[in-house]
């Protein structure tokens, strides 16, 4: 799955033509969280990033959440 949403993210910022470091903060902030995807911005040296990548994984963890949910709900019925 995490090869998978790397290999997706990777080719849609090609065909959009992205930072490659703004991808792959998108990836970590998508697996691991956003305290994750800052520390890698940190330890990368990519100070301005580090604001952008905590709120990637803020806004995944609240349109997640919800849309998990409804996952759920409509599947265990």
């Amino acid at each position: 799955m995490a090869l998978t949403n790397l290999v997706f993210t990777l080719v849609l910022g090609k065909l959009f033509r992205l930072d490659l470091e703004d991808l792959l903060l998108s990836v970590n902030a998508t697996l691991g969280g956003p305290p994750s995807a800052a520390a890698m911005a940190v330890s990368r040296g990519w100070s301005p990033l580090v604001l952008p990548a905590l709120l990637a994984g803020l806004w995944g963890y609240a349109i997640g959440t919800p849309l998990g949910l409804m996952v759920y709900a409509a599947l265990s019925r």
